[in-house]
């Protein structure tokens, strides 16, 4: 029986000592360091609400409260949340672009693989009846003009 009452004691003794550490500041610590830890990712609706200028005015209200209310080591550590909360909420709300865009001949390539602009009516028509032009033969057409003698004008 001593040794239930010893022990029950104890526990309660346990307790106590528990219920005097998860303090306010000591809860708010332990969430703090929990969500920079963890890497929490805040939902759309919270990311939307800390990315705006109505959002980091909350943040700096909070961080006015926490430095009149708390101790320093806790003021330090909403500072990080506030930072980290800011990030991830940028990162989450941001549209993602692409890095680097591809070069005007892997566009080209990838347009003609998949005949991206098929080739109109006029386009074939042009293929199939105009002759092909061979530019390397050189013009060696001569031009005479045989009309010179049978117009009279043409002696002056």
């Amino acid at each position: 029986m001593k040794i239930i009452k010893k022990s029950s004691k104890a526990a309660k003794k346990q307790v106590n000592n528990l219920v005097k550490l998860l303090t306010l500041q000591n809860v708010l610590g332990l969430l703090l360091t929990l969500f920079i830890v963890l890497d929490m990712k805040p939902n759309m609706s919270m990311a939307s609400l800390f990315s705006s200028s109505m959002g980091y005015f909350i943040l700096f209200v909070g961080f006015l409260a926490v430095i009149a209310n708390c101790h320093p080591i806790i003021s330090l550590i909403y500072v990080f949340f506030a930072y980290e909360l800011m990030q991830r909420s940028a990162a989450k709300t941001q549209i993602n672009y692409m890095k680097n865009m591809p070069g005007e001949s892997t566009r080209t390539n990838y347009m003609k693989e998949t005949e991206f602009f098929p080739n109109t009516l006029e386009e074939f028509v042009i293929q199939e009846k105009v002759p092909a032009i061979n530019y390397s033969e050189s013009n060696t057409y001569e031009f005479k003009d045989s009309l010179s003698d049978t117009i009279p004008s043409s002696t002056f």
